[in-house]
C-alpha cells in the first residue's frame, strides 16, 4: 500500500472552521522541538548558553536570570559578563530600566573590564570594546536635555561599524532603542535596509510553509494494535480453516443420517429444513461477518469503553446524549471527548482530500462518513490516553488521502449496514438456521431416539465448531489487517517525524520572525507619519492572541500565535499614537492599520486586571467569554474611548497548574504588557515630566560611584 507524499502534509495550522473556532493549544514535547529546560545541576557554562538561547527567543527576563546565575556560579568570563549585560538592556528603552537594572548593568559591564587570569590579554572576540561602547551609549542616552554632544550620533555610528561582526550585530539588535535615542533618528537608512534584507531572506526560508508546522502538535508515539487475544480456539488461520471444514463435514454427515432414518417423511422434513436453513444462511452471509468484526473490535477495547449490543434507532432517540448511567465516569467521558475531536478532525481532513472530479462536498462527506467514524473509533481506542487528539492529525491526513485514491480507483468501500442491522440480521439468521436443524432433530429423536441423539450430537458439534471457528477466524483476520496497516503507519510516522524535525522552525526562529515583523510595522508607521526622533519619547509593542488563533509553545517558552493582535504605542511630545494591526504570522501580512491618537492628560487610569469566570463580580464587565481566564491591560481615557488588550488564556498551554505562574510571567513579558503597563501607569500619574525624572534617577543609579572611579562587584542576579 503506497501512502501519500509526506511533505504534502499541511499540519494542523491549515485547518479552519470548526477546528480553530475556539483556538487550539499545542504544548510541544522534547522530541521534535527544543525546550528551554536546564538541569539544576548543570555546569555554569551550560546555564549561560541556555540563557543566550532564551535571549534569542525574546525571553529577556529568563535570559537575565540564567546568565546571572551562571556568573554567580563561577562562569566569570568576558563573554559571560557581556552576555549578562545584553540581557539587561535587550530591546529596552533607557526609561524602561529600573534602578536595580541599572545597578546590575553597572556590575556586569565592570565585570567585562576586569582582568582575570587565564583570559587572553588581547580582545580578539571584541567583548571588551563592545562593553565599553554599551557603557558609553547608556550614559549618552540618559544625559540631561541640552547637554548632549551634537556629534555623538555620528561618532557612535562609526564606533558601532568598527566592532567585530558578531558584536556589531548584537549591539545594533539589542541596543536599537538606545542607538535611536543617541543618534536622534527614528530609523536609519542602514536599519531600514537591514529590515528589507531580512524580509527577503525570510521569504527564501519558506516561512509561509514552515510556520504552520510550529502549530502542529507533535505526533503521538505509536501504539501497536492489540492482538487477537487469548482464546481456547487456535491462533493460526490454517487450523481455524481446518476446524471450519470439519464442522461442514459433520453438518453434512448429520443431514445424510437424518434423511436416511426419517423414511417416508424425509421429503417434507427436507422442505422444512430448507425453509429455515436457506433464509438463515443468506442472513448470516449478509450480516455475520460484519457482526463478528464488531464483536472482535469490542472484545479488544478496554473494559470501560466496551459497548453492549447495538440499540435500535427508536431506542437511540429515547436515550440522552452521551454515555449514560454508570458509564458516566471520567475515563469514559474522556474517551468520548477524544473520539468526538477525532471525528471533527476527520471531517476537516476528508473534506480537504476530496478528489477534484469526485462528488460535491456534501456527497463526499456522506460517502466517507462510515470511514471517518471507523478511523476515529479505532484510533480513540488505541490512543485515547496517549495525548491530544491533534497529535493524530498526520495519520488522519494519510487515511483521507488513501480514501481519495481508492475512490479514484473505484475500490472505495461503500457504506455498509448499521451495527444494529448487522446484529439484528445475525440474530434472525441464527434463529432460522437453528429452527431448520432442530425440527428434523426433534422428529428423529421421536422416531429413532438413538440415531436422533447421534445426529443431534453431530449438529451441535458442527455448530459449536463452526461458530467458534468463524468468530476466531474473523478476529485473527482483523488483527492481521491492522498489523499490516501498522507497518505502513510506522513508516509514515517516521517520515512525518523526520519532516517535522527538518522543516519545523525552532522557537528562537519564531521569536526572530516576530521581532522582524514588529520592526517592519514600526518602520512603516514612522515613515507614513514622518515622525522625527526628537519628537518620539518612547514606543513599545503590545501583543495579544487574535480571535480563533492557534496557540503553541515549548516548555518554559513564551506562547506563540498563528494570528496576532498587534498594538504599537508611540509616545511623542504631542501625545500618544496607538496603531492596531491583525497580523497573520505565517505570511507576515495584515489587513490594514487602525490609528488612535490622544493626549497624555486624556489618560484617566491604567489597570492590569486578571480576568476569570467571575470577572464581572468586581465591578468591571466580564471579558469576552471566548478569551477565558487571563490578563487584560485596560487603558481608561476621559473621552470613554477605552483601550483593552487581552494577554493569554493560560489553561490552553499548560498541562500542570504548577506552571501557570511561570507562563503568566512569560506572557506578560513577551507580550510587552509588563513594560507598557509601567510606562502608561507612570504617565497617568506623573505626566510627560516623568521621562525627565526617570532619566535623572537612572543617572544616579548607573553613574553614582562609577565616575568617581569606584568599581562595585557584580550584584547577585535576580
Amino acid at each position: 500500500m503506497n501512502g501519500p507524499t509526506i511533505a504534502q502534509n499541511s499540519g494542523i495550522g491549515a485547518l479552519t472552521g470548526d477546528i480553530t473556532g475556539g483556538g487550539i493549544g499545542v504544548l510541544h514535547g522534547d522530541q521534535y522541538v527544543n525546550q528551554y529546560v536546564v538541569d539544576p545541576a548543570a555546569a555554569p557554562e551550560e546555564i549561560f548558553r541556555e540563557g543566550m538561547r532564551c535571549l534569542a527567543a525574546g525571553m529577556r527576563g529568563r535570559a537575565q536570570e540564567l546568565t546571572g546565575r551562571a556568573v554567580q556560579r563561577g562562569h566569570q568570563t568576558r563573554e559571560a559578563y557581556y552576555g549578562w549585560a545584553l540581557t539587561i538592556v535587550s530591546r529596552r528603552s533607557p526609561e524602561n530600566l529600573t534602578d536595580e537594572d541599572w545597578q546590575t548593568l553597572r556590575g556586569a559591564l565592570d565585570g567585562v573590564a576586569a582582568a582575570r587570569p587565564g583570559e587572553p590579554a588581547t580582545d580578539q572576540a571584541g567583548y571588551l570594546a563592545a562593553a565599553r561602547l554599551v557603557d558609553e551609549l547608556m550614559r549618552a542616552a540618559i544625559v540631561e536635555d541640552g547637554t548632549a554632544d551634537p556629534a555623538a550620533g555620528a561618532t557612535f555610528a562609526r564606533r558601532v561599524a568598527a566592532l567585530a561582526v558578531p558584536r556589531r550585530a548584537e549591539v545594533t539588535d539589542h541596543l536599537r532603542y538606545v542607538l535611536q535615542r543617541v543618534e536622534e533618528s527614528t530609523l536609519s537608512a542602514a536599519e531600514s535596509a537591514e529590515i528589507d534584507a531580512a524580509l527577503v531572506a525570510e521569504r527564501r526560508r519558506d516561512r509561509a510553509e514552515r510556520a504552520p508546522l510550529f502549530f502542529t502538535p507533535d505526533p503521538l508515539p505509536l501504539r501497536e494494535p492489540p492482538p487477537a487475544g487469548d482464546s481456547v480456539w487456535p491462533d493460526d488461520q490454517a487450523t481455524v480453516n481446518w476446524l471450519l471444514g470439519v464442522a461442514g463435514l459433520l453438518l453434512v454427515l448429520g443431514l445424510v443420517l437424518a434423511l436416511v432414518n426419517l423414511g417416508s417423511i424425509q421429503v417434507p422434513v427436507l422442505v422444512v429444513m430448507l425453509l429455515g436453513l436457506l433464509p438463515g444462511a443468506v442472513l448470516l452471509v449478509q450480516n455475520g461477518e460484519g457482526e463478528l468484526r464488531r464483536r472482535a473490535r469490542q472484545a479488544r477495547r478496554p473494559g470501560w469503553v466496551r459497548e453492549g449490543r447495538p440499540v435500535s434507532p427508536a431506542e437511540q432517540a429515547r436515550q440522552p446524549a452521551g454515555p449514560a448511567g454508570p458509564a458516566r465516569i471520567p475515563e469514559v467521558l474522556a474517551f468520548h471527548a477524544f473520539r468526538s475531536r477525532l471525528l471533527a478532525l476527520s471531517a476537516a481532513r476528508f473534506a480537504r482530500a476530496r478528489p477534484p472530479a469526485g462528488p460535491d462536498p456534501a456527497g463526499w462527506q456522506h460517502a466517507t462518513a462510515h470511514l471517518q467514524f471507523e478511523v476515529a473509533d479505532e484510533l480513540a481506542c488505541r490512543y485515547g490516553q496517549s495525548g491530544p487528539a491533534e497529535g493524530l492529525d498526520w495519520l488522519l491526513q494519510v487515511r483521507a488521502e488513501l480514501a481519495a485514491r481508492q475512490w479514484a480507483a473505484g475500490t472505495l468501500r461503500p457504506p455498509g449496514r448499521s451495527s444494529y442491522q448487522l446484529w439484528q440480521g445475525t440474530r434472525v439468521g441464527l434463529a432460522l438456521s437453528g429452527a431448520g436443524l432442530l425440527i428434523p432433530a426433534y422428529l428423529l429423536l421421536t422416531l429413532v431416539p438413538t440415531m436422533g441423539a447421534v445426529v443431534l450430537t453431530l449438529w451441535v458439534t458442527a455448530v459449536v465448531l463452526g461458530l467458534g471457528g468463524w468468530n476466531r477466524g474473523v478476529a485473527l483476520r482483523l488483527a492481521a489487517e491492522e498489523a499490516a496497516a501498522f507497518v505502513e503507519e510506522r513508516r509514515w510516522h517516521a517520515e512525518w517525524s523526520a519532516f517535522l524535525l527538518a522543516r519545523r522552525p525552532a522557537d528562537e526562529e519564531m521569536g526572530r520572525w516576530l521581532d522582524l515583523d514588529q520592526r517592519s510595522l514600526l518602520r512603516d508607521m514612522l515613515r507614513e507619519h514622518r515622525m522625527e526622533r526628537r519628537a518620539v519619547l518612547f514606543n513599545f509593542f503590545v501583543l495579544e492572541p487574535a480571535a480563533g488563533c492557534l496557540r503553541a509553545k515549548v516548555p518554559n517558552g513564551p506562547p506563540r500565535y498563528s494570528r496576532y493582535g498587534v498594538r504599537l504605542f508611540v509616545l511623542t511630545t504631542a501625545g500618544v499614537w496607538v496603531c492596531n494591526w491583525e497580523l497573520d504570522f505565517d505570511t507576515a501580512r495584515h489587513d490594514g492599520r487602525r490609528d488612535f491618537v490622544f493626549r497624555f492628560d486624556s489618560i484617566s487610569s491604567v489597570l492590569l486586571q486578571t480576568v476569570g469566570d467571575r470577572a464581572g463580580a468586581v465591578g468591571w464587565p466580564a471579558a469576552d467569554a471566548r478569551r477565558g481566564a487571563g490578563e487584560v491591560l485596560r487603558l481608561v481615557l476621559n473621552n470613554r474611548e477605552d483601550l483593552e488588550v487581552a494577554i493569554e488564556t493560560h489553561e490552553q498551554l499548560t498541562n500542570s497548574p504548577a506552571t501557570l505562574g511561570q507562563l503568566r510571567e512569560l506572557a506578560l513579558e513577551t507580550s510587552g504588557v509588563a513594560a507598557g503597563f509601567r510606562v502608561l501607569a507612570a504617565l497617568a500619574t506623573e505626566g510627560e515630566g516623568w521621562f525627565d525624572q526617570r532619566r535623572a534617577e537612572s543617572r544616579l543609579a548607573f553613574l553614582d560611584g562609577a565616575d568617581a572611579g569606584e568599581r562595585k562587584g557584580p550584584p547577585a542576579p535576580r
